[in-house]
């Protein structure tokens, strides 16, 4: 699979932003967020749901890690 870089965004003033990344998951992948109660079941197909169980995880992770 070809390496799909990250496009920053800009604010008013040109600084860098967020960046938005496609990652390909698994279904394993979705299973794993549903075992973790950040997605639920119902949700498995929507990408809007997806991104923010992804981004829930990171942001436990991140912080478990800080401690």
């Amino acid at each position: 699979m070809a390496d799909i870089p990250a496009v920053p965004s800009r604010n008013a003033e040109g600084r860098e932003g967020t960046h938005y990344v496609r990652i390909p998951l698994e279904s394993f992948d979705i299973e794993g967020l549903i075992r973790l109660k950040v997605l639920p079941k119902a949700h498995r197909e929507d990408a809007d749901a997806l991104q923010a169980a992804v981004l829930t995880t990171l942001v436990y992770q991140a912080l478990d890690g800080a401690g």
